[in-house]
């Protein structure tokens, strides 16, 4: 008898009454076969009125039992066979059976009947390491907001830093980085207030949408990324497949193709513009996307000239920084996100109370730079910190600089210049410089990452990278012992300072910088792609 294994789903048969009778008597007096009794367990499961049928048997054959169990006179004194007794025990125990099966059949049967099955939730999502990010839900009054990383219609899920990998349904995937918002509409509607990220949509989910404030995306079963900032244009990346676009209060169409791009212009129009995948994560980063750091951003200078300095670096004291000019520099200029600080004075610097990262401690710094459109000759130290002197076996300084110079030679002393200018990094003693020239005149973004290692040899590990990507760099000269440790020495004079050298504090680098950002760890190609496409 398998009660246990019953499984109350519509039976693959269909008994008629007399037949269902049948089963049920042949079953109380164990004549049925193990099938048979399956498929009337599963009758029994789909048909109420089998159901009280069998009840119905079930108490005529506990009656007939009890009068069977009345002593009638000629009984008296008949002998019973052996056999007869343990026939009528195995009929008995057979029918308990039966009859706890049955209770615990339609015991179970209601319990399915009255249980609400939970359905699954709409869209669920895991996060990368360190991610912040706040989910509301709409629900009605009185009912309780879904737990866990999931979302239902109308949930709205804000990231501020780190990135998500979304799944929506089945068919549909997305990876978001932060800054992000976006809100689900339905199984097949996404709402972006603003974000970057990145779909891919299965065949059995094609017309599949998103939207943003400025457009209405259909995808046609493709894979594609969507940006949409508060300060910028909105664009379209397709990766694979084909998409159709829409402009809200626009009624003309434009379908994008494998490779394709554009972003919005105007009221109505559109723009094409590269293919850039390198400006979205097509899976869920495993590194934190922003460990702790100072950050200045240039928006602002205060009427006492100080910047604002952000970030979560743990340092000695609060971290100031101030300008430093003869004149009326550096100002304020656009930059690549919202303002930026520009050099165009003599003498023009911003100068900091942080004494920098010191010893051979992991460190990197990444941040926009925009180089005048006339480099000929062009050689600048862009910052530094440590204790600088003219033997340079005695320096223990940190700098970067663009220099058109070609230090190839810079053993012999023998120096020259070059058409391009490049990205030099100097560390303790020893030089390196990146192998690609820097663009006049246009921002790009630079990032130098240094995770206190050494080669065999002891030269220091350095990694460059150029709007995100790894740049081609060489080791150019060591003047110090190999495997010397790198010691930015801290004294009153050796801060970190922006926009000036400090051999020639007359001097002015003459470009701008943006978004600054300094980390002490090496960050991840990925943390270096996340800071390079905001």
């Amino acid at each position: 008898m398998y009660c246990g294994s019953l499984n109350f789903t519509p039976a693959s048969f269909v008994m008629n009454p007399g037949e269902t009778n049948v089963r049920i008597q042949d079953a109380l007096d164990d004549h049925s076969t193990e099938k048979e009794r399956v498929e009337l367990w599963a009758e029994l499961g789909d048909n109420p009125d089998a159901r009280r049928t069998y009840l119905d048997f079930v108490y005529l054959e506990i009656s007939l039992e009890f009068a069977r169990a009345e002593i009638s006179p000629s009984s008296v004194g008949e002998v019973i066979s052996m056999e007869k007794v343990l026939a009528r025990q195995k009929r008995k125990n057979f029918k308990v059976a039966v009859i706890a099966a049955a209770v615990a059949c339609l015991v179970g049967a209601i319990a399915l009947m009255l249980m609400k099955v939970p359905e699954p939730p709409l869209a669920s999502f895991e996060t990368s390491p360190h991610t912040r990010f706040t989910l509301s839900h709409v629900t009605e009054k009185g009912e309780e907001s879904p737990e866990g990383n999931v979302m239902e219609v109308g949930s709205r899920l804000r990231v501020t830093k780190g990135a998500l990998k979304l799944q929506l349904g089945e068919g549909v995937e997305a990876v978001v980085r932060a800054p992000a918002e976006f809100v689900l509409r339905g199984e097949s509607l996404v709402e972006f207030s603003h974000g970057t990220a990145w779909f891919e949509v299965a065949p059995e989910a094609t017309g599949f949408q998103v939207t943003t404030p400025e457009f209405l995306l259909t995808d046609l079963g493709t894979a594609f990324g969507i940006s949409s900032k508060v300060d910028q244009a909105d664009e379209v990346h397709v990766f694979e497949g084909q998409v159709k676009l829409k402009r809200h209060g626009d009624e003309i169409e434009v379908n994008l193709t494998k490779e394709q791009a554009k972003r919005t212009i105007g009221k109505s129009g559109w723009e094409k513009i590269n293919f850039r995948p390198e400006a979205f994560f097509t899976r869920l980063p495993t590194v934190d996307l922003l460990p702790p750091h100072l950050h200045w951003s240039f928006d602002q200078i205060d009427d006492d000239g100080r910047l604002l300095t952000m970030g979560e670096l743990e340092v000695a004291q609060p971290v100031e920084m101030s300008v430093y000019s003869k004149t009326e520099g550096p100002r304020l200029a656009e930059g690549r996100i919202g303002n930026a600080v520009q050099f165009d004075q003599k003498g023009d610097s911003l100068v900091s109370n942080w004494p920098g990262i010191s010893g051979n401690q992991p460190r990197s710094i990444a941040f926009w730079l925009k180089l005048p459109k006339n480099l000929h000759h062009y050689d600048a130290r862009l910052m530094w910190w440590g204790r600088w002197s003219s033997d340079a076996s005695e320096n223990s300084e940190w700098s970067l600089r663009a220099t058109s110079y070609d230090y190839s030679n810079w053993a012999t002393a023998r120096m020259s210049w070059t058409d391009e200018t490049r990205l030099q990094l100097y560390l303790g003693g020893s030089w390196w410089i990146g192998a690609s020239a820097l663009p006049p005149g246009t921002w790009c973004h630079v990032a130098v990452c240094y995770g206190g290692k050494v080669d065999k040899k002891g030269k220091p590990v350095a990694t460059f990278y150029l709007n995100g990507k790894v740049e081609k760099s060489r080791h150019q000269y060591a003047v110090n012992t190999f495997g010397k440790p790198i010691d930015t020495i801290l004294e009153p004079d050796s801060h970190f300072v922006i926009g000036r050298s400090r051999s020639s504090p007359e001097s002015s680098c003459a470009a701008a910088f943006d978004e600054l950002y300094v980390f002490d760890c090496e960050l991840s190609p990925e943390a270096v792609r996340a800071l390079a496409n905001p």
